[in-house]
């Protein structure tokens, strides 16, 4: 039994495990989420909800990738 980003094959098998999906992959999908139901709520037209919600959605990424580089750099100057 092996596991490849929380997949886990037995044999020629293979089984998704709850237990073994890293957290990290849960982000993407509650950004959009995240965005789109914002956007929705400020905006009625579906082209002004989709470039509003691909802005914030691109605006959150970009903070959360910051905000990591820059914790990545404090832990390897320790």
């Amino acid at each position: 039994m092996s596991t490849i980003f929380g997949l886990v094959t037995e044999g020629s098998v293979l089984m998704i495990s709850p237990a073994n999906i890293p957290t990290y992959w849960f982000v993407l999908p509650l950004v959009i989420a995240m965005s789109c139901v914002y956007s929705a709520s400020r905006h009625e037209s579906w082209a002004k909800i989709s470039v509003q919600s691909l802005r914030l959605s691109g605006m959150i990424l970009g903070i959360l990738f910051l905000a990591m580089g820059l914790l990545l750099l404090i832990n390897t100057q320790v």
